[in-house]
């Protein structure tokens, strides 16, 4: 038997994945080989991936808030992070924006999981970075890709466990 919280994740998954372009009403595409189940940095993804997006739970899971009648609701947060490499600054700045509105949309279309949560909702305003004029130091050097910028979003999904 898999659990709301496993179901829950996959259909975030595809959700991500589903993020295709104007066919599907988007302002992007986002090739389903650029979405990443896992946290990667700029010098992780080459450049022709982008834009990509990372997506992954966040380690700091919410306390479960009990209910009436032993009902309990467990809180998931999905930190999706998405990647762009672009030089011209207006261009980049577009596309972070469509990424934020592309996943937001995305995600919010069933903000129920497919039937497998109570609710999904933003969590965090976005952040990004960029306007940092030194990447690599702001990223605490390493390799990086020269016109990068992410743009990060927190997502919370309530759900019912069935563990």
């Amino acid at each position: 038997m898999t659990t709301n919280r496993y179901e829950i994740l996959q259909n975030v998954d595809t959700t991500l994945k589903g993020i295709n372009g104007t066919p599907g009403g988007y302002q992007l595409l986002v090739r389903s080989t650029s979405v990443y189940r896992v946290l990667k940095k700029h010098g992780d993804i080459s450049p022709d991936e982008m834009p990509a997006l990372c997506w992954f739970p966040a380690p700091q899971q919410q306390t479960p808030v009990n209910h009436p009648f032993g009902q309990i609701r467990k809180q998931l947060d999905i930190v999706v992070i998405g990647h762009v490499a672009e030089d011209d600054d207006a261009e980049k700045g577009r596309l972070l924006s469509a990424i934020e509105s592309d996943v937001r949309r995305a995600l919010m279309t069933d903000p129920r999981r497919g039937g497998w949560a109570i609710s999904t909702e933003e969590s965090a305003g976005e952040s990004t970075d960029e306007g940092v004029p030194d990447r690599e130091a702001y990223t605490g050097g390493g390799p990086g890709v020269e016109g990068a910028a992410s743009i990060v979003l927190t997502f919370r999904v309530t759900y019912y466990p069935n563990d």
